[in-house]
């Protein structure tokens, strides 16, 4: 996002604007809307696991932390 933010923020805009098109389906707004909800969600959720419970990725804090602040505080 960041790259076509600086080679073309014109695309960028006309993709982030699909909420407004008249031409959008009705469920394709919805099921949008679920996926972002679900992904936000679900992926903190898998962070805390992993980082608090289950130590799957076996990283440590220092490399943790700032992933999951920055995949927390990016979408936003």
């Amino acid at each position: 996002m960041l790259v076509v933010y600086f080679i073309n923020p014109v695309l960028l805009n006309e993709r982030g604007a699909w909420t407004k098109k008249k031409d959008t389906k009705p469920w394709d707004k919805i099921i949008l809307k679920i996926f972002g909800t679900v992904g936000l969600y679900g992926h903190t959720t898998l962070m805390a696991l992993d980082a608090g419970r289950f130590n799957w990725s076996g990283l440590d804090e220092r490399t943790i932390m700032p992933g999951s602040l920055l995949a927390i505080l990016v979408p936003l």
